[in-house]
């Protein structure tokens, strides 16, 4: 059982995670983390526009019912279960990703669901296993945003040592950087600060990711292709 040591779990919580466990024969369950933030936020973070913050500190789309993992859904390590005997075949979580001294890291938790899945193992998601994820006022700053678009964009380049990481995640061609500069153009012409960091941090996520793929390559390291993107079934049994 993989959590955060500031989640506040709802009732139910680890039965529901046990239930989905044991029902479909998951090796790794993924529960519901709906995020809160009680010193509010310095860049205002309302949807549509900015949509891709709110994401970096937990994901926004749940299903309704138990549903198989894919697209558009993830997993946190903040409300994740992995079966123990799942552990010889999958290992642990990777040490280069995940969070690291000052730079936010992640990604440890997508490749580790991936891994289970590309490895024919069942990952499921379960909405009915619910936990409170608080975020502080800090991590809602311009500078937190650019430094975690930054460690996102090496983190997914790591990924691709292990796993052939979804397309839509990846999310790095020259077409996906034109829309990050035409996003900041239109975000200085109307004085919108939160359009502004949400293209910067997507800028500055897409050149990272690039950079830590150039290294990688030039230390030998070999990069899965991209895999098509995962969609979700929802489950009938």
């Amino acid at each position: 059982m993989l959590t955060d040591p500031d989640i506040r779990p709802r009732e139910g919580w680890l039965e529901a995670l046990m239930a989905a466990a044991i029902d479909e024969g998951a090796a790794v369950v993924g529960g519901k983390v709906l995020t809160y933030y009680p010193e509010g936020t310095a860049i205002p973070l309302e949807w549509p526009i900015t949509r891709p913050l709110a994401e970096c500190h937990g994901p926004l789309d749940w299903p309704s019912a138990r549903t198989s993992y894919g697209w558009p859904y993830w997993i946190v390590t903040a409300n994740m279960l992995i079966d123990r005997l799942a552990l010889p075949t999958l290992g642990l979580l990777r040490t280069d990703l995940g969070r690291r001294g000052k730079l936010p890291l992640d990604c440890e938790d997508l490749e580790y669901a991936d891994r289970a899945l590309q490895a024919g193992l069942r990952v499921v998601i379960e909405p009915e296993a619910v936990v409170d994820h608080p975020v502080g006022f800090p991590q809602t700053r311009f500078a937190w945003f650019l430094t975690q678009g930054i460690g996102h964009g090496i983190c997914v380049a790591r990924m691709r040592t292990s796993v052939a990481v979804p397309a839509a995640a990846l999310r790095a061609r020259a077409a996906d950087l034109c829309e990050a500069a035409d996003g900041l153009i239109r975000a200085w012409g109307f004085l919108d600060s939160a359009q502004a960091t949400a293209s910067l941090r997507d800028i500055a996520r897409i050149a990272a990711y690039h950079a830590e793929r150039t290294r990688l390559l030039l230390t030998g390291r070999t990069l899965l292709p991209a895999a098509p993107s995962r969609t979700h079934e929802r489950d009938t049994a």
